[in-house]
C-alpha cells in the first residue's frame, strides 16, 4: 500500500447520519398504531406535507411505488420512530395520514419478474475472494466502495497515475472507518485510513491539479 502524498492527494470524506426513513424531532411521538386507513380523511395538502417531511431534512422523497401497498404501514411507523430519535425540530404530519397517503398511491403488488435465461454461457466468470477487515471493531457495514488510482509520493504525471494498480476504498458506516485495499499486492489486506463518524462516501482528490 503506497503512502498517500500529504498535499497532492487527499481523501475527501463525506459524513452523514445513518437515518434511512424520516428525521427530525418535533412534538411527542405519535402512536405506532394509526387509525383505520379507510376512515381517515386526508387534508388537501397531504402530498405537500409528505414530500416536505419524508423528503426534506435527510433524504430524498420515497415515491409510493417504492414498495407494494402491504409494506407501507410498517415503513411509515419505522420512519416515525427514527424521526423521534433524530433530534431535528420538524413538525410531522399525522402518522395515519402518511400511512393512508402511501397506501392509496402504492401498487397493490409488483408483477412477477420476467427472467429470461440465456442460451449462451456467460462471457465472464467471477470467483468470490474474501479479505478480513482490519482488526478491532464490529463487523463492517459498507456504505460505499470506490476503485481508485492513488499516486505514489511525488508522482504528478496523469499517465503515470493512470498506470497505477487499482486501490479499493471502502466506507464502514457502522464502525466509523475508511479503509483501503490493493487487490494486486502479494498479500492483500485492508488498511484503516481514517476513523470518522458514519462515513458515507470517499473520493481521491488532487487539490493542486491544473487540468
Amino acid at each position: 500500500m503506497p503512502t498517500i502524498p500529504p498535499r497532492h492527494t487527499l481523501i475527501h470524506l463525506a459524513f452523514m447520519g445513518a437515518l434511512f426513513t424520516g428525521c427530525g424531532r418535533g412534538p411527542a411521538p405519535q402512536s405506532a398504531t394509526p387509525s383505520t386507513s379507510e376512515t381517515t380523511q386526508l387534508p388537501d395538502d397531504i402530498a405537500q406535507q409528505v414530500n416536505s417531511f419524508c423528503g426534506g431534512a435527510c433524504h430524498a422523497y420515497p415515491p409510493a411505488e417504492t414498495f407494494p401497498r402491504r409494506h407501507w404501514r410498517a415503513e411509515v411507523e419505522r420512519g416515525f420512530k427514527f424521526f423521534d430519535q433524530s433530534g431535528l425540530a420538524l413538525t410531522p404530519p399525522k402518522l395515519a395520514h402518511v400511512v393512508k397517503y402511501y397506501e392509496e398511491h402504492a401498487p397493490e403488488e409488483y408483477p412477477p419478474a420476467s427472467i429470461i435465461e440465456s442460451l449462451q454461457p456467460p462471457g465472464a466468470v467471477f470467483d468470490p475472494i474474501s479479505h478480513a477487515p482490519p482488526a478491532g471493531g464490529a463487523r463492517p457495514m459498507i456504505s460505499h466502495i470506490n476503485p481508485v488510482k492513488i499516486p505514489r509520493p511525488r508522482m504528478t504525471d496523469p499517465k503515470s497515475v493512470s498506470s497505477e494498480p487499482v486501490t479499493i476504498i471502502a466506507c464502514d458506516m457502522f464502525g466509523g472507518r475508511v479503509m483501503a485495499l490493493r487487490p494486486t499486492d502479494p498479500a492483500p489486506a485492508w488498511k484503516e485510513l481514517a476513523k470518522v463518524p458514519h462515513p458515507a462516501h470517499a473520493e481521491v482528490l488532487d487539490l493542486e491539479a491544473t487540468h
